[in-house]
């Protein structure tokens, strides 16, 4: 009797010969048999990371190979025993190098779930199809460029994971998988989807992203079951009515795409989240907005919008609000009376209507300021007072302003000492009377402050200190115009006409020489007045809160003691660079225009780095 030889004993299957024996060990050398045993008992076999190029043989056969311990019948349990054995149900073979599955696979008639992903698959056989009982199947990370039409036999398929792979197309077969729950097919090369597709009416989840798809079939209309959507990175430039019939769907993505307005989304009462950023819409209205008023999400940063309407109050769920980077100028004083929105984003718009030291303070204070600025409406009470009405018409035939009656505010000593008259936050139009001009003559006034009040010119009385004032305050009045006898005030040094109803100033100020500061902010000038250039000894200028759109460099650039301009909140769309070339600017202020660049990164730097980054970009 022979001796056995040192190696591993092997055990041959009943009736196999020497050399079949010795080609399944070579075949099956990285797959142990310990897993094929518990595998047998478990019905669970993960053979993953392996760098196995093909099935082995040892797993195609696992259910029709009769075990070599089942031979050996003993009763200490520790042999396996066939009558505990069960069908390979699951299957995981991922991260391997197989380019192909063999059609034996067929064999594994069990599976329920079979996972390859992250092989290199180029094709799957025509066995496919005999896995009957397949419940899941995981193909993504591989080469693949379509499906077999055996796939329709797969009708017990819940999970169908295609992502990451190169398919062109789906076979019309694709929708007899009528119980599919779960389907990836995202990051491939669809161009189109067939009409059979409309039949996967079970589907659950669906993702679509990262294909060429420029539309889809009318039939998705009825995947009634569908809750989540995602087409985001296609070609997409318009939806079929029919996908407003998804009343079930939770979740829409349709970022990075074509699309030119929003869907209408008529039938979609169970839609939360509805994400349209980075597309070219250009256009909202309530045709759109009005089937949308259960969602709390919408997203539509970085598109073409120009205008937000009021009919987004119609979504009275919403929470979070994406509008950055459009073009919008104005947004909805009725967004403020959305009472669940939390958060509202809009950097990157030129919006003109809200300061930017509103913007940074956050939505719930940007709310209370948007509903502070919506008007009570006008009463509908006809009727007045016979007392008002008396007033009313007296004033309007009064040809003569009136004169103040009560002037007990006014202070002799302030008028000896700091040789100021001051009458302001008295909200009239009222004129003093000539014996308090004549004082303040007689005492060398040089300072006027008639500030928050309601005069529309200068007082005429206000002459005869023309040839001592230096300081005039004129701020929050209502002027429309200055008369052209402001030139006679020569030594003015300050002008503080700021928060009037200003659009232009007469050429007679140019005869001020000497003024140092002049405030026209928030007045409504279209552009800086022509004859502010002529101020050759203005260090400060601020004409923030206007209406202006470009401004004068060149002109500017002839001013030479001109210190700090405050440009805040007006219409500039573009900064010229040249604003950097004014001799001794320290202080520019940009805040709050439409412009693009500089950011507001650069901006939020304050003046010296504003300045810096704009003689980078003098051409030269």
């Amino acid at each position: 009797m022979s001796r056995p030889g040192r190696g591993r004993n092997i055990r041959r299957p009943f009736g196999a010969n020497p050399s079949s024996a010795f080609h399944e060990e070579t075949d099956d050398i990285q797959v142990h048999p310990t897993l094929l045993k518990n595998a047998r008992s478990s019905g669970h076999l993960n053979i993953s990371g392996r760098n196995l190029t093909t099935v082995p043989k040892s797993v195609l056969n696992i259910n029709i190979e009769q075990c070599p311990d089942a031979r050996n019948f003993t009763l200490d349990g520790n042999n396996e025993r066939w009558w505990d054995q069960t069908d390979l149900t699951k299957l995981i073979m991922a991260n391997n190098c197989m380019k192909t599955l063999p059609d034996d696979i067929r064999l594994l008639h069990a599976l329920q779930v079979l996972d390859i992903h992250d092989n290199s698959l180029e094709r799957l056989p025509d066995t496919i199809g005999m896995l009957l009982d397949l419940q899941k199947l995981e193909l993504s990370r591989n080469q693949l460029t379509t499906l077999p039409s055996s796939i329709k036999e797969l009708t017990n398929l819940t999970v169908l994971r295609l992502d990451i792979n190169k398919i062109s197309n789906l076979p019309d077969e694709i929708g007899d998988l009528v119980n599919l729950e779960d389907l990836d097919v995202s990051k491939n090369c669809l161009v189109t989807l067939p009409p059979t597709f409309g039949n996967l009416t079970k589907l659950r989840n669906l993702n679509l992203s990262s294909n060429q798809l420029t539309t889809l079939p009318p039939e998705v209309g009825k995947m009634a079951q569908l809750k989540v959507l995602d087409l985001q990175s296609n070609q997409i430039n318009m939806l079929p009515s029919e996908i407003g019939n998804l009343h079930n769907l939770d979740l829409l993505y349709l970022q990075k795409n074509k699309l030119i307005a929003l869907p209408i989304l008529e039938n979609c009462k169970s839609l939360k989240e509805l994400h349209l950023g980075y597309n070219l819409i250009n256009e909202l209205n309530d045709e759109h907005l009005a089937p949308l008023s259960q969602i709390s999400m919408l997203d539509l940063r970085d598109n073409k919008l120009t205008e937000v309407p009021q009919e987004i109050t119609l979504l009275v769920k919403l929470q979070r609000l994406d509008l950055t980077n459009n073009s919008l100028q104005n947004l909805p004083n009725e967004i403020g009376l959305m009472e669940n929105l939390r958060h509202l984003q809009f950097d990157g718009n030129p919006i003109r209507n809200i300061r930017r030291d509103i913007m940074r303070r956050g939505t719930t204070e940007l709310m209370k300021f948007l509903r502070s600025r919506i008007q009570e409406p006008p009463s509908n009470n006809v009727t007045e007072s016979p007392v008002r009405s008396k007033s009313k018409m007296g004033a309007a035939a009064a040809a003569v302003p009136a004169v103040v009656e009560d002037i007990s505010s006014i202070q002799p000593h302030d008028v000896c000492h700091f040789k100021t008259l001051a009458y302001s936050n008295k909200q009239t139009s009222a004129i003093l009377p000539d014996h308090v001009w004549e004082f303040a003559v007689n005492n060398g006034v040089n300072t006027v402050n008639l500030g928050k009040n309601c005069y529309t010119t200068l007082p005429s009385p206000m002459l005869k200190l023309a040839e001592s004032l230096t300081e005039i305050h004129m701020g929050f009045n209502k002027l429309t115009t200055l008369p052209p006898e402001i030139g006679k005030y020569t030594k003015l040094l300050y002008l503080d006409i700021r928060n009037n109803c200003l659009s232009d100033l007469p050429e007679e100020l140019s005869k001020i020489v000497n003024l140092r500061e002049i405030n026209l902010s928030h007045n409504q000038f279209p552009v800086i007045p022509s004859v502010v250039y002529e101020l050759q000894k203005l260090e400060i200028l601020f004409v923030n809160g206007n209406r202006i759109e470009e401004v004068d460099v060149e002109r500017l650039q002839h001013m030479p003691l001109l210190s700090t301009l405050n440009l805040q909140n007006n219409n500039i769309v573009h900064v010229p660079p040249e604003l950097a070339l004014i001799p001794k600017l320290a202080c520019l202020q940009l805040e709050g225009n439409p412009f693009r660049t500089p950011r507001p990164a650069i901006i939020a730097k304050g003046s010296s780095a504003v300045i810096d980054y704009l003689r980078d970009r003098i051409v030269k």
